[in-house]
């Protein structure tokens, strides 16, 4: 370890090596739409994509409503949204390559 350098430095430099996924590429495969959406977002992913669950969050991080995806690639997921109060959300999308969360806004 380098002088001045804190360990726990040392430990997030690893875990970033080794365990995160790359958030990035798993943001490129996935679409969300309409956005702002009234009452169905659409979820369009990539068909390497298994998708397994979708949360929606506030911003708060309050769950508010979960779906699942049965691990299909069918390559569109639709989600009703028109019970959601008018706000800003977040939507964790939970796959077989990995995780990771989209906002939009329900109007």
């Amino acid at each position: 370890m380098p002088f001045g350098e804190e360990p726990i430095d040392s430990l997030q430099l690893l875990y970033h090596q080794f365990l995160a996924v790359d958030d990035n590429l798993l943001k490129d495969k996935i679409k969300l739409f309409p956005n702002p959406t009234n009452s169905v977002l659409n979820i369009a992913y990539d068909h390497t994509i298994l998708l397994a669950r979708v949360s929606i969050t506030d911003v708060q991080g309050k769950l508010i409503k979960t779906q699942d995806g049965n691990g299909t690639s069918t390559r569109t997921l639709s989600v009703n949204t028109a019970t959601l109060e008018t706000s800003m959300c977040f939507l964790r999308v939970e796959t077989l390559q990995g995780v990771t969360t989209l906002g939009f806004v329900k109007e």
